[in-house]
């Protein structure tokens, strides 16, 4: 029998983890898988760059590792089984925190927790009476003023908005066939939606799918990652048709 001594490293490759074959340290936007036999140990680093979806995907395939193991390939060893699994996410900082003198102020969250204690007066004055600057008071008492110019603000003419033009979208029933299959599937998870031409990929939480419509009908073109006993996407297909 062997040593329980191998330690492996696995780089995330679309949607399967692969052995790196690389001498040097795999890069920051890069899921990295280390399998290590001393420890028992399944490691993962998911960098920030992942979207919810590849996440949740990946996770998956972790999981399925955890419970069956990791095949070397070229062989018939298979390690990781029921070993002790950490996944590390980096988080994406916002831009205005990695500003240049940005900071939180305690004194300023706390303005609206202080209290007044010294009254304020205030002046009141007559509503016909008219308002008279303090200095001006003064050089009328001595320069006998007896009228004040006011100046109105002069108002622009405000343009009025162009119209809008409406553009309508008209879907086929094959295009609208493929939308309700994908809706269908946002009740389990997110999902990702893509289309060229005639073929449609939905990615989610429990695999991949690859299809056609035509005449009212949703060819399957191919699974990845779908358990066989797993039918929420039959379910889905047939909430489609309706």
């Amino acid at each position: 029998m062997r040593e329980r001594d191998l330690v492996i490293t696995c780089l995330w490759r679309t949607d399967e983890f692969v052995i790196s074959d690389s001498k040097s340290l795999p890069s920051e936007d890069e899921a990295v898988l280390t399998i290590d036999e001393n420890t028992s140990t399944i490691t993962v680093r998911i960098p920030k760059n992942f979207s919810l979806i590849n996440q949740r995907i990946i996770e998956r395939r972790v999981s399925s590792i955890a419970k069956s193991g990791f095949t070397i390939p070229k062989s018939r060893l298979r390690i990781g089984a029921r070993f002790e699994v950490s996944i590390i996410k980096e988080e994406a900082i916002p831009d205005v925190l990695l500003q240049v003198g940005h900071h939180y102020s305690y004194d300023e969250t706390q303005i609206s927790q202080k209290t007044v204690t010294q009254p304020v007066t205030s002046a009141r004055m007559s509503p016909d009476a008219e308002y008279i600057p303090t200095f001006l008071k003064q050089d009328q008492a001595a320069s006998e003023i007896h009228t004040i110019a006011r100046l109105e603000p002069k108002v622009e003419p405000k343009a009025e908005p162009e119209p809008i033009e409406e553009t309508k979208v008209t879907l086929d029933n094959n295009e609208t066939i493929a939308g309700r299959l994908a809706i269908a599937l946002t009740k389990i998870s997110d999902i990702y939606f893509t289309k060229k031409e005639n073929h449609y990929t939905i990615e989610y939480s429990a695999g991949r799918v690859d299809f056609t419509v035509e005449n009212g009908e949703i060819n399957v073109i191919s699974k990845k990652r779908l358990l066989e006993k797993d039918q929420t996407l039959n379910q889905a297909i047939e909430a489609a048709k309706l």
